[in-house]
C-alpha cells in the first residue's frame, strides 16, 4: 500500500484512541463524583457549622401574619414558616424596675388583660433589654437591666456558653452596638441606659470576637 494511503488510516486510528482515552478519563471523574456526593449524602455534619440568631426587634406573630396578608393575601408563606423545625418562645419580663431599683410593677404577662384592653398592651410593653436577655440566657428579668438575674446576679449568656466551647462568636446590628438588643447577648448591667459601661464591658470583658452596629 502506498505511503499516502497509509497515513488517513493512522491519523483515524489515533483519532479513535484518543476519544476511547477521553471517555474512560469521562467516567472515571463521574463515577469519583457521584462517590464523593455519595459519602457527602451518606454522612451529614452532626452539628452545625454556624449558628445566626436574626432578630426582627418588636416582631411576634401578628407582625408575621400581616406581613403574609400584604404580600401574599393569606397566611404561612413567610419562608421561614415553612422551616420544618419551629419553636416559640416569650419574651415578657418579670415587671418594671424604679430609678432606686426595687419593683414598682411586678407580675408576668397576662394574655387575657392584653385581649381584653390594648391599653394593657401599651402598659406592659416588653423591654429590649428584658427581650433579648430572655433570648440569651432563657431567665425573666426585671425591664431595662441586661444579664442580671432578679437579684441581680450575672446570667449566663448563649455566647458564653459557645465561647466556652471553643468557638467564635459576635453581635451585628443596625443600631449602635451597645444598645440593649445586641447588649443582651453579651453584657451585664442595671440599666440598658448605660451606655460608656456596657461598651467598655462588651470590648474589655466579654471575649466576643466581632462587635458590629
Amino acid at each position: 500500500m502506498a505511503p499516502e494511503a497509509i497515513l488517513p488510516r493512522l491519523e483515524a486510528a489515533r483519532m479513535r484512541i484518543s476519544v476511547v482515552r477521553r471517555m474512560y478519563v469521562f467516567v472515571a471523574l463521574a463515577a469519583v463524583l457521584l462517590v464523593a456526593a455519595g459519602a457527602v449524602l451518606a454522612d451529614p455534619p452532626s452539628v452545625p457549622k454556624n449558628i445566626i440568631i436574626m432578630i426582627s426587634d418588636g416582631c411576634g406573630y401578628n407582625q408575621i401574619g400581616a406581613t403574609d396578608y400584604y404580600e401574599f393575601g393569606k397566611l404561612g408563606e413567610q419562608v421561614y414558616e415553612k422551616f420544618p423545625v419551629q419553636y416559640a418562645m416569650s419574651t415578657f419580663s418579670e415587671g418594671v424596675m424604679s430609678p432606686a431599683c426595687s419593683p414598682t410593677a411586678p407580675g408576668k404577662y397576662d394574655p387575657a388583660s392584653a385581649w381584653s384592653n390594648f391599653g394593657y398592651v401599651d402598659w406592659r410593653t416588653t423591654d429590649s433589654a428584658s427581650a433579648a436577655t430572655a433570648m440569651s440566657t432563657g431567665h425573666k428579668i426585671y425591664d431595662t437591666v441586661i444579664g442580671l438575674d432578679i437579684r441581680y446576679q450575672p446570667l449566663t449568656h448563649l455566647m458564653q456558653v459557645a465561647e466556652a466551647r471553643g468557638k467564635a462568636t459576635g453581635v451585628i446590628t443596625s443600631v449602635a452596638w451597645s444598645h440593649a438588643t445586641p447588649a443582651g447577648f453579651v453584657a451585664h448591667n442595671v440599666s440598658r441606659d448605660n451606655y460608656a459601661e456596657i461598651a467598655s464591658a462588651m470590648i474589655r470583658d466579654s471575649a466576643t470576637d466581632v462587635i458590629m452596629g
